[in-house]
Parts: C-alpha cells; sequence; structure tokens
C-alpha cells in the first residue's frame, strides 16, 4: 500500500513538469513571434536558422529522454526521477539560449572557435540519447576562419539530429577532414535512411551555410544515411 501511495505522488510530481515543459514550449512560440516583430527579414532568417538549429537539437535530446523516463517508470521510480531531472536542465538550458538570441543578438564567431566546441556538442548530444557517435579529426590541423567553425559546427548538429529524429540511428560517425584548400566532412549514421530527400527548414539551412562559404553538400541513402561536403577554408 506503502509503495502505491509513493509511486503515485512520484507521478504526480512528474506530470506537474510535463506541465512545465508545455509551458516552455508556450514561451518558446513567444519568442519566435518577438523575432518577427524585432528583426529585418535578412537577420530574422539567420536567427531563425539558430533556433531551428539549436532547439530543434535540444528537443530531440529532450524528447529522448522523456522516452526514457517513459520507459524507466514502472521499473525503477528512483532512476525516472534522475532522467526527468535531467529533461528539466535541458529544457531549461534550451529556453536560456533562446532568450540570448532575442534578447542579445549576440555574434556567434565568439561562441564556436574551434573544433573542441564541436566535440562538446557531440558528447552532450551522446549523453542526452544514449546515441553511439563517434568523431574522427583528419589531416594537419589549422587556424580556421570563426565562419568555418560555425558553418561545421551547425551541420553536424543538424545532421545528428536527423540522424536521431528523422532515421532513428544509434550510431553515427563524423569525419572532419582538414586539406590544402578545404574542409571535408561527412557524418554517417546507420538509421533507415530514405528513398528521396526532401529538403525542409533544417537541410536547406545547411545548404545554404555552405553555399556562403564557397562550399557544397551532397546527401547518400545508402547503408543508412550520409551527409558529406566540403568547405573552403578561410
Amino acid at each position: 500500500m506503502g509503495f502505491a501511495k509513493y509511486h503515485q505522488e512520484e507521478k504526480s510530481k512528474i506530470d506537474n513538469i510535463y506541465k512545465e515543459l508545455l509551458n516552455a514550449h508556450y514561451k518558446l512560440k513567444d519568442y519566435a513571434q518577438k523575432i518577427k516583430e524585432l528583426t529585418t527579414t535578412q537577420e530574422r532568417n539567420r536567427i531563425a536558422r539558430d533556433l531551428h538549429d539549436t532547439l530543434g537539437h535540444n528537443m530531440t535530446g529532450l524528447i529522448m529522454q522523456l522516452e526514457m523516463t517513459s520507459s524507466m517508470m514502472d521499473k525503477d521510480i528512483d532512476e525516472a526521477k534522475v532522467l526527468m531531472e535531467e529533461s528539466k536542465i535541458t529544457a531549461r538550458e534550451s529556453l536560456k539560449k533562446v532568450r540570448e538570441i532575442v534578447e542579445t543578438f549576440k555574434d556567434e564567431s565568439r561562441m564556436y572557435t574551434d573544433i573542441g566546441a564541436i566535440k562538446e556538442l557531440i558528447d552532450e548530444f551522446s549523453s542526452k540519447t544514449g546515441v553511439n557517435i563517434s568523431f574522427e579529426v583528419k589531416g594537419e590541423k589549422m587556424a580556421l576562419s570563426p565562419d568555418v567553425y560555425i558553418t561545421l559546427y551547425r551541420v553536424i548538429q543538424e545532421s545528428m539530429t536527423n540522424a536521431v529524429r528523422h532515421g532513428k540511428a544509434d550510431e553515427i560517425n563524423i569525419v572532419i577532414k582538414y586539406e590544402k584548400d578545404v574542409i571535408r566532412f561527412s557524418i554517417i549514421d546507420n538509421g533507415v535512411g530514405c528513398d528521396d530527400v526532401c529538403e525542409g527548414y533544417g537541410l536547406k539551412g545547411m545548404r545554404e551555410r555552405v553555399g556562403l562559404l564557397g562550399g557544397f553538400i551532397e546527401y547518400r541513402n545508402e547503408c543508412g544515411f550520409e551527409v558529406m561536403g566540403e568547405i573552403n577554408r578561410g
């Protein structure tokens, strides 16, 4: 009888947290509306890409955390509580990043200035989703312009998000290769892939970012899905 009461109380707490996350969702919509009102078309498009890349990535991790929480509810309520607390942290981090974008419109070139930021992104996503991600950097490392780092960061971020959200992948292999004049990249997953690639907002955003640096991006759908391309070194 005592366990049943404890279990019901814990479920009630988790229900309250779900309500908090729903409230966070409404706040995100409100911020999106503010962006439309406060920025020019060009700036709005840039910020919209950032919102899509960052929040889409974080929300994929959050959804997987919540799914793991749900599966643990009847098995280990204490572990479910831990996962739910981690989900709350992810939600708060997402809101914080949105506030930074809306309120400061800061120069993102200050944020991603080396490969270390990309490694942190990969490690964090792997930890949140449970996906096994390998990351390899080839060639002679060299200093790159902030725009190159930012573009690599966003391409990898979007590719990992799509691999999990759409491809249901549980393994991702990422390679960055330094060459004389260009930086090549490849992100391959073991997901379900797709017969025809239909470019939505995320894929179009990747192509635009890469194109602005004189590069290209391609997709392959063989064993899983691969995003590959190159960027001028800058």
